[in-house]
């Protein structure tokens, strides 16, 4: 009788630590504080003293670890060939065994271990390794209870997924996938601030397709798209990784070139126009395009700057468009 009363408390006890466990699963903000909260609370909730989580495998490339916890560290260097750790494996469900079984995953095992999929929409995302279990723990126990919260965890992992795709959407021009105008101002303002506090300036260049009626209507608005399109994938490759490439509205778009010279952003926007006259992937249409450069003052604001681009994007359409005028 008192065996089997232990042996129900220490049910219950596990099941308030992995309820606890699950519970800051359910709380993650991020899939890297969800990957933080597997290892940190997981292990511990079920009985384990060592964890690793771990990047699968791929064709070319046993599983990696990305967060580990516990004392030794986790060694992968010697996996063999059948392991679901080395390139091209696959794991679908949890596994478990000991250091004294013959097919291991690795050659680092401590006493008992588990090996489990995190898994998202049928995709292996991740995999989760652990051992050196306490000897109060039944293994059946803890591959159950680890296997229930990587179900949980691959539901959260999903949804934060979604949520991070969709913030990212809202943030984006639909048909070119620059920035947005919305994303265009918030970073305006931040590098008004930045430039105002550090006296060194950004360029800030207004661009849009030359005669875009004219193209839209002699081939067709679906022509008119691939050229925004076109001159959009221009501007992402030619953007520095500091620089910002938007969709400011219509055949209207907008950069913003940090730390740089008047010289710096001439030179950048002659480059950006050369590529757009050379472009060929819009069938029987000649692209050129027409920009203004404006450089910021400390005293500058976003209504100021945008004017004094404009005002140069003008001048380059009255000078015969096809060229840039620095404000």
């Amino acid at each position: 009788m008192d065996a089997e009363l232990r042996r129900a408390n220490a049910l219950l006890a596990a099941t308030r630590r992995l309820h606890a466990a699950t519970n800051a699963i359910l709380n993650a903000q991020s899939i890297e504080d969800l990957d933080r909260t597997i290892v940190d609370v997981l292990p511990g909730a079920i009985g384990f003293e060592r964890v690793a989580l771990l990047a699968p495998p791929t064709l070319y490339g046993e599983a990696r670890i990305v967060q580990e916890l516990g004392y030794p560290a986790l060694d992968l260097a010697t996996v063999p060939k059948n392991s679901p750790l080395a390139p091209q494996a696959m794991l679908d469900a949890a596994r478990s065994g000991s250091e004294d079984d013959d097919d291991l995953p690795h050659g680092d095992v401590r006493g008992a271990y588990v090996l489990a999929p995190l898994r998202v929409r049928d995709r292996t995302v991740a995999m989760l390794y652990a051992d050196s279990l306490r000897e109060d723990v039944e293994p059946p126990d803890a591959v159950s209870g680890v296997a229930y919260a990587l179900d949980i965890a691959g539901i959260v992992r999903a949804n934060l997924s979604l949520s991070a795709e969709l913030a990212q959407l809202a943030r984006m021009d639909g048909m070119t996938g620059l920035a947005n105008r919305r994303v265009f101002d918030e970073r305006l303002e931040d590098e008004l601030q930045r430039s105002a506090r550090s006296r060194r300036p950004f360029a800030l260049v207004m661009l849009d397709v030359d005669r875009f009626k004219q193209i839209n209507d002699a081939y067709g608005h679906r022509t008119g798209d691939e050229a925004l399109r076109a001159l959009a994938e221009i501007l992402r490759t030619h953007a520095r990784n500091v620089d910002l490439a938007a969709r400011f509205a219509g055949d209207e778009f907008a950069m913003i070139l940090i730390d740089v010279t008047p010289t710096d952003a001439r030179s950048i926007v002659d480059r950006i126009l050369t590529a757009i006259r050379s472009c060929d992937s819009v069938r029987g249409v000649r692209l050129s395009s027409s920009a203004g450069i404006a450089l910021s003052y400390p005293i500058d604001t976003a209504e100021s700057i945008l004017e004094r681009a404009d005002a140069a994007l003008y001048q380059s359409k009255q000078a015969g468009r096809d060229q840039a005028t620095l404000g």
